[in-house]
């Protein structure tokens, strides 16, 4: 999971409690941050400092650490 783009992959942040429970579609992702949309909002949470559980289109599932993805993602996918 840490090696491909998650924009259209389901995440839930885990950690930390600002942001706990926030839950949707990822639509965005940038170095620094992902874009989370559920309901009618979306929101910017940061990946340094958050744990994510994140599901893929295909049913995959898995705990991230966000400074293991804190990276562009076309250069996570380049490795």
């Amino acid at each position: 999971m840490t090696r491909t783009d998650w924009i259209g992959f389901h995440a839930e942040v885990l950690a930390p409690a600002p942001y706990a429970g926030i839950a949707g579609t990822v639509v965005d992702e940038t170095r620094e941050t992902l874009r989370i949309a559920s309901d009618d909002r979306e929101r910017v949470v940061p990946k340094r400092g958050s744990t994510f559980r994140v599901k893929a289109p295909d049913g995959s599932e898995a705990v991230v650490e966000g400074s293991t993805i804190a990276k562009r993602p076309e250069d996570r996918l380049r490795g």
